[in-house]
């Protein structure tokens, strides 16, 4: 069974014209309801899709050669906001999101290190696992604890779901 990340994937890579530039079209139903944090995840979307555009135009090395060290910058930042969220809600799941965000900090700087190495490869590679990690952690595993945040924390809500 191919992946759902797989599937669609290919699919953007057939497509001709503006809409084949836009992998991830932000939209109400990617938040999670805290505003800081949906920001941030409309931040990472934007710059998948900027990168995704890359791609498409055959310049997948130029671009991540600007594309990493932002993204990096911005997902230790982003990871920071989130596990300062959390541990000021008192979060009970904290410590297995943390490990989350360390597995995914890991897979990025692997990811750059083959990059750094001259690796041509990795760029496919590279925008699957961000564009994976976008639906499985920022929209599956984000979801788990943003009604929490909303209900404990002192973050403000952009809306409820019920």
């Amino acid at each position: 069974m191919v992946p759902r990340a797989d599937r669609f994937l290919a699919g953007q890579f057939r497509k001709k014209g503006p809409r084949a530039m836009t992998l991830i079209k932000w939209s109400a139903r990617h938040r999670i309801g805290v505003k800081a944090l949906d920001e941030q995840h409309a931040t990472f979307a934007a710059i998948l899709n900027e990168f995704h555009a890359a791609m498409l135009q055959g310049e997948g090395k130029g671009a991540a050669d600007a594309l990493l060290p932002r993204l990096a910058s911005y997902v230790r930042q982003h990871l920071q906001a989130e596990e300062a969220m959390m541990e000021a809600a008192q979060y009970p799941e904290l410590m297995q999101h943390r490990e989350l965000h360390r597995e995914f900090a890991h897979e990025l700087e692997a990811f750059a290190a083959r990059h750094d190495k001259g690796d041509d490869g990795v760029y496919v590679e590279l925008l699957r696992f961000l564009y994976s990690a976008h639906y499985t952690h920022a929209l599956e595993a984000d979801r788990e604890y943003g009604s929490w945040l909303g209900q404990h924390g002192s973050c403000e809500k952009v809306f409820s779901r019920t």
